[in-house]
C-alpha cells in the first residue's frame, strides 16, 4: 500500500464532517461567548469548570482555530475572513472570493479544503 494513499484516506471527511468544521469556523465568536457563559455558571455551583464536557470541547475548538488563524497565509485570512467571519453575516460564495483574490474557484476550494482538514487533525478528529 503506497504511504500516501493512506494519508489521504485519513484526511476524508463526510461531507457532513466538513459542515460541522465549517460550523466551528463560522461560529467562532458565538462558541467563545457560550463558553465564557457556560463557565460563569459553573462558577455558581460546586462543578468543576475543568471536568465539564462542553467546556473541554470548545476549549479544544477555539484554540485550535485561534491558533490555524495565526499561522495563516493572507490568501487563507481572507477566505476565513469572507466566508466564515464576514462582519455583515454574509456567507460569500467561493466565486466571489475567488475573484477578490484573483484566482480560480478550484485553487479556493483546495485551499478551504485544506484548512478543514487542518482543523479537523488539530481538534483531533483524523
Amino acid at each position: 500500500m503506497n504511504s500516501d494513499r493512506g494519508m489521504h484516506d485519513m484526511q476524508r471527511l463526510e461531507k457532513y464532517e466538513v459542515e460541522v468544521l465549517e460550523n466551528y469556523w463560522t461560529n467562532f465568536e458565538e462558541n467563545k461567548k457560550r463558553m465564557y457563559h457556560r463557565e460563569s455558571e459553573l462558577s455558581q455551583s460546586d462543578a468543576n469548570p475543568a471536568e465539564d464536557a462542553f467546556i473541554q470541547r470548545y476549549t479544544t475548538i477555539t484554540n485550535a482555530i485561534e491558533q490555524i488563524y495565526s499561522e495563516l497565509d493572507e490568501d487563507l485570512k481572507t477566505i476565513v475572513e469572507m466566508r466564515y467571519w464576514n462582519p455583515s453575516g454574509v456567507i460569500e460564495d467561493w466565486l466571489i472570493i475567488a475573484d477578490r483574490l484573483y484566482m480560480s474557484r478550484s485553487k479556493v476550494l483546495k485551499k478551504s479544503k485544506w484548512l478543514i482538514e487542518k482543523t479537523a487533525a488539530r481538534i483531533g478528529w483524523v
